[in-house]
């Protein structure tokens, strides 16, 4: 962006809802975009071990470069 500013998005907690805020993401910087980064605050793991597993070996990729600022 030539105007030196940063797109960022932010969402709350995911609680494990990895696919759907991944279809989400995709949306909206399609629709707004696009943003640098997603910035996720609050409860990003859920209960299932196995999804966590998938999104941390790197099986359930984002959209765009994602950080994590919570448990």
């Amino acid at each position: 962006m030539s105007s030196g500013h940063v797109k960022v998005l932010s969402c709350g907690d995911v609680q494990g809802k990895f696919v759907q805020l991944v279809k989400r993401v995709k949306a909206i910087n399609e629709k707004s975009g696009p943003f640098e980064m997603l910035l996720c605050v609050g409860e990003f793991f859920g209960p299932n071990e196995e999804e966590n597993e998938r999104v941390t070996s790197g099986h359930i990729e984002f959209p765009i470069p994602t950080y994590i600022l919570g448990e």
